[in-house]
């Protein structure tokens, strides 16, 4: 646990599946451990293991009516001890998603993960792979169209006006 978390984050190259080992609940207990256990840090702990078994649901693929209730369940639970410790706290976009819109999302059309940032995550390394390649171009204008063009021919656009 110590290697995965120091030289990870001194390499700059802690990547979602280390995040995903450091939710699991084995890892939770272990680095939590150092604290005394009080009310606070038991729902600290709580909430980081809810949250490892929501990202585990976030599945590219169709989810079965068991793993929407599953996700159901694990929503109000993580809220549950999230309110315990953070109840103070503003909400956060990206929690407000979570708690309020991916539920229904989920149910409607049976996914989650179908549809999450990954996609816009791999065309923006390409889009800075290209930016690499025309690196030697001065004019940006010029760099910019050449980029575009490249995502053009590799199919990552397509004009349907």
């Amino acid at each position: 646990m110590r290697r995965l978390t120091v030289e990870q984050t001194c390499q700059q190259n802690f990547t979602g599946n280390h995040t995903m080992q450091l939710l699991q609940e084995d890892a939770v207990n272990h680095y939590t451990s150092v604290f005394p256990p009080t009310d606070e840090i038991l729902h600290v702990k709580a909430f980081l293991i809810c949250f490892g078994k929501i990202a585990k649901l976030c599945l590219p693929r169709t989810l079965t009516h068991d793993e929407i209730a599953e996700m159901d369940t694990l929503l109000d639970v993580m809220l549950h001890h999230l309110k315990q410790f953070q109840s103070q706290e503003n909400m956060t976009p990206k929690l407000h998603l979570l708690l309020e819109h991916v539920l229904p999302f989920m149910r409607r059309h049976k996914t989650w993960a179908k549809t999450s940032e990954q996609g816009l995550e791999a065309l923006h390394e390409i889009g800075k792979r290209l930016l690499n390649k025309y690196r030697c171009t001065r004019n940006k204008e010029e760099q910019m169209s050449q980029v575009f063009c490249s995502l053009l021919h590799l199919g990552y656009i397509n004009s349907n006006f």
